[in-house]
This record gives structure tokens, sequence and C-alpha cells, in this order.
């Protein structure tokens, strides 16, 4: 991996390498798993909608 004019890979096999890789992914992890939730809430608020206008239409 380059990081810039950084060359990355004499580090490639190292313990700082790998933590990073590491923290990097779980960032990601943590985005996706964030994104997912709001995805998610956003399908409760909608069936909460849903079900509040098909039960007021029945009265």
């Amino acid at each position: 991996m380059l990081v810039g004019d950084f060359d990355t890979a004499p580090l490639r096999h190292t313990k700082l390498f790998r933590d990073a890789k590491i923290a990097m992914l779980t960032h990601r992890v943590l985005f996706h798993m964030d994104m997912t939730a709001a995805a998610a809430d956003k399908v409760e608020e909608a069936l909460a909608d849903l079900l509040h206008a098909a039960t007021d239409k029945r009265h």
C-alpha cells in the first residue's frame, strides 16, 4: 500500500501495520453497523406509520 510518497511495504509484517489495519477495519464495521441501525429505525418508523394509517381507516 502506498500512502502518498510513503511506501508501507517494508512495514507490512509489523505489529504497527496489523494494528492500523485492524483499526481501519473496525472503524469500517462500526460505520456499517451504524448505517444498518439507522436504516432499521427508518423501517420501524415506516411500519408504525403504516400500522397507524391502516388502523385509522378501519374506524
